[in-house]
């Protein structure tokens, strides 16, 4: 996605389209851009809405059939998903997690970066009924301190993320050295291990609960 700047389309859409619904997109593509009347929104639905459900069947399914096959708990995060409205790039995460065993975001580079994409993830999460819901968690931070890992999870924990997987390393994008949540410990700081019993304790109090969500 990143060679192509977020977008993705493909050749056959129309065909694809009109197949499924009986008529041609083609006089509807101004509404993704301009209000065309009354059926503005109803068109925008019907294109992003197909769009989705392409992604979601020829790419996330995939995946998950052969990993589900194979016995393997498919997870992943997707591109630019802390975006306000990211129907757009990758399409409606509700629509496309429906067909991944693990829907997951990206926590990366700073202290609330992520949120605005935890909801959607673990909403979709709730909605297909997935138990968790994941995040890859501090990841290319330029800097970590107790505070800063006390305040992710505990976001991460109220907006329905049950699994935290760490991140980050010496020469991340280059870098000469990014801290990583494996080297935090010190005597200043909480030591690594207390702190991954604290994060287990939350992902069993959330795992009781319904998916994607605390509910304690």
């Amino acid at each position: 996605m990143h060679p192509v700047d977020g977008r993705m389309w493909t050749g056959s859409f129309n065909q694809g389209f009109e197949k499924k619904y009986g008529y041609s997109p083609m006089k509807y593509y101004p509404a993704l851009w301009y209000d065309i009347g009354p059926n503005t929104a109803a068109a925008r639905n019907a294109l992003f809405g197909y769009r989705a459900y392409l992604f979601a069947t020829n790419y996330v399914k995939k995946i998950e059939d052969f990993c589900e096959a194979h016995g393997i708990k498919a997870g992943g995060h997707f591109d630019q998903e802390e975006i306000v409205n990211p129907v757009p790039v990758n399409g409606d995460f509700i629509k496309v997690f429906e067909y991944q065993g693990v829907p997951a975001v990206d926590d990366i580079y700073f202290l609330g970066r992520s949120n605005p994409g935890y909801k959607i993830a673990s909403s979709a999460a709730f909605n297909w009924d997935k138990p968790v819901m994941f995040a890859e968690t501090y990841a290319a931070y330029n800097g970590i301190d107790q505070k800063t890992v006390y305040k992710v999870a505990m976001d991460q924990y109220a907006m329905g993320v049950n699994l935290q997987v760490t991140s980050g390393g010496p020469g991340v994008w280059n870098a000469p050295y990014v801290p990583e949540f494996n080297r935090f410990s010190g005597p200043h700081e909480l030591p690594a291990a207390t702190w991954a019993a604290r994060g287990g304790r939350g992902r069993a109090i959330s795992h009781r609960g319904a998916p994607g969500g605390l509910q304690e």
